[in-house]
């Protein structure tokens, strides 16, 4: 999380259907939660795993905390979507059709105000912390709930227990919003404005955006630990009970978001390629140093990158790989070993992105004329 562009709000973990009718998104949510107040409990779950050593083994896996993360994150950017439409409130025959129903334009009316009234609430939250500062802050703490050994890709001032404040009004806002919801009758919002935001979320090419490019990809985490990475990876995937003897399920987070950095990076210059009809049969002009090193490591076949991208991206576009991403992450936060169906599939992922950090010191030797700035390889 921490290469993402900190200049933008954007949905990730919500789907169409959920962008288009986000009070369907937001009841299918908080019935997992039950209650206002579970939800708000699972929040502060994560607070309390950021200060206090060894919460996180309390719980039967390290998943359950991320799950949770997931969960509050989901709330977070369906309020933003209900925010941003709050302009378009109330269809005209709003009123009338819910005093016919139940009897009074006055009851009507006074739940109408309560609405609004919830609605100018989340307003003056998204006033005060844009979606993106929500996410980073709860990003922060949960990450240090799952006590990572290092921090220096920590945002130490983003360590704001106000803004968690923010984060549990937000909560008990949108659970008011969904209770009222249900008792109106009759269209709420003009949806014309949630197509707006999902034909823009369709027009994205990555998940996230970010703030470096592919040359800067070590600037973070050396090349050595991104590699070991992997092969940490494909041993939890065969153990089972790996957290109950391992320490430091944080350490595997903040891994994973480079590794889904370089699946974005490099499906954006896959496409890039595709838009400007490069010939993919063409070798990158690796010197002959570079030719050699990657004969250690011939079973990925990078001496032909584009080939081997091709191989990946040509039948499989970002959002299956993202896909394989998230569910080879939660199985390794799970505690279980890989079923033996999914197995394949994760391998073949972490082969892509095994090769993708090899290939990203080399894209100065791409067979494209100037893929980048020109200033990029001075």
């Amino acid at each position: 999380m921490h290469r993402v562009h900190s200049n933008n709000d954007y949905i990730v973990l919500l789907n169409d259907a959920e962008i288009l009718n986000p009070f369907d998104a937001l009841a299918k949510i908080l019935k997992k939660f039950r209650s206002v107040e579970r939800a708000s409990d699972e929040l502060y779950e994560i607070l309390i795993a950021s200060f206090r050593s060894g919460q996180w083994k309390k719980h039967e896996s390290p998943l359950l905390l991320y799950k949770k993360f997931r969960h509050i994150i989901k709330l977070i950017e369906v309020a933003w979507l209900i925010n941003k439409n709050r302009n378009d409130l109330f269809s005209d025959d709003l009123i009338p059709a819910y005093a016919t129903l139940q009897g009074g334009e006055e009851k009507s009316l006074c739940i109408q105000d309560e609405f609004s009234s919830a609605l100018l609430n989340l307003e003056k939250i998204f006033c005060s912390n844009a979606m993106r500062v929500l996410k980073s802050v709860l990003y922060e703490f949960f990450l240090l709930g799952l006590e990572p050994s290092y921090i220096e890709h920590l945002d130490l001032e983003l360590q704001n227990v106000e803004v968690f404040r923010s984060i549990d009004q937000l909560i008990n806002t949108v659970y008011k919003l969904h209770e009222l919801s249900s008792a109106l009758q009759g269209p709420i919002f003009n949806r014309s404005t949630w197509h707006e935001y999902l034909k823009e979320h369709k027009m994205r090419d990555t998940i996230y955006d970010y703030d470096y490019g592919l040359d800067e990809i070590f600037y973070l985490t050396s090349k050595d630990k991104l590699l070991s990475g992997i092969s940490i990876s494909i041993e939890i995937l065969n153990a089972e009970g790996y957290w109950k003897s391992h320490e430091h399920p944080g350490n595997i987070i903040p891994l994973f978001y480079e590794y889904l950095f370089l699946i974005d990076e490099f499906w954006r210059t896959w496409l890039g390629a595709l838009e400007a009809k490069i010939d993919l049969s063409v070798p990158w002009k690796y010197p002959k140093n570079v030719q050699k090193s990657l004969k250690s490591i011939n079973r990925l076949n990078l001496t032909h990158a584009w080939t081997f991208l091709a191989n990946k991206f040509a039948k499989k576009d970002i959002t299956y790989w993202y896909k394989l991403w998230e569910g080879c992450l939660q199985t390794l936060l799970s505690d279980s070993p890989c079923p033996q169906r999914k197995m394949r599939s994760y391998c073949s992922m972490l082969e892509l992105i095994e090769g993708m950090i090899h290939l990203s010191e080399l894209v100065c030797f791409m067979s494209w004329e100037n893929p980048f700035d020109e200033e990029t390889y001075l």
